[in-house]
């Protein structure tokens, strides 16, 4: 029986994250350098954060 595997879920998931992420960073600070930006990317896609606007959005809804 194939079992299905969420790692390549989880890359392209990481990956689409970051885009969205960095994208609004670079537009909305347009006046920020790479390092500034880099660092904010860090403290925006920390566990603890997502997890915190997970649970505002109440993602575990559609969790299975």
């Amino acid at each position: 029986m194939h079992r299905p595997n969420n790692q390549r879920l989880e890359f392209l998931g990481d990956a689409v994250l970051d885009f969205v992420v960095v994208s609004i960073l670079y537009k909305e600070q347009w006046w920020a350098r790479q390092g500034d930006l880099s660092q904010q990317k860090s403290l925006a896609c920390r566990n603890l954060n997502l997890a915190i606007v997970a649970a505002k959005l109440r993602l575990f809804r559609f969790m299975h």
